[in-house]
C-alpha cells in the first residue's frame, strides 16, 4: 500500500506542476516579447508620423515608453495608436512635443515642451 500512495503523490504532484506551467505560458503569452512589441508598435508609428524615426521606442513587459520629437496635432493620436496595439498594457510618454507658430514677421520657429509623464498608466 506504501507503494501505491507513494505513486498518487508524485503523480499529483507532476499534475500539479503541469497545471502551473500552463498557467504560467499563457499569463506569458498575453504580454508578448519586447523585441516583438517595439516592432508592432514601430510599425503603427509610420501610419501617424511620417518622419517615425524621430520617435524613440522602448518596451518593457508591455509598458511601451515613448521619446523623441513629434508635432503638437500628431502627439494625441500617437498615444492612442499605441495604446491600442495588441500586448500594450501602459504607455509612458516622454515626448517632445513641438509647437510650430508663425512670428510677427512671418518667419516660423519651434516652441518645444514635454508632455505629460504618462498616458493610460494602467490600461
Amino acid at each position: 500500500m506504501g507503494k501505491f500512495i507513494s505513486h498518487t503523490a508524485r503523480a499529483r504532484q507532476r499534475t500539479y506542476g503541469l497545471i502551473v506551467e500552463t498557467q504560467t505560458q499563457i499569463r506569458d503569452a498575453n504580454v508578448p516579447e519586447d523585441t516583438i512589441l517595439v516592432a508592432r508598435v514601430r510599425a503603427q508609428i509610420g501610419h501617424v508620423v511620417s518622419r517615425a524615426g524621430t520617435v524613440d521606442v522602448t518596451a518593457h513587459q508591455g509598458h511601451v515608453t515613448l521619446s523623441g520629437s513629434i508635432a503638437t496635432h500628431k502627439a494625441e493620436k500617437l498615444l492612442s495608436v499605441v495604446a491600442s496595439v495588441a500586448g500594450v498594457t501602459a504607455v509612458v510618454n516622454h515626448l517632445e512635443v513641438n509647437h510650430a507658430t508663425a512670428s510677427a514677421v512671418g518667419g516660423w520657429h519651434n516652441n518645444a515642451m514635454h508632455a505629460g509623464d504618462s498616458w493610460g498608466e494602467h490600461l
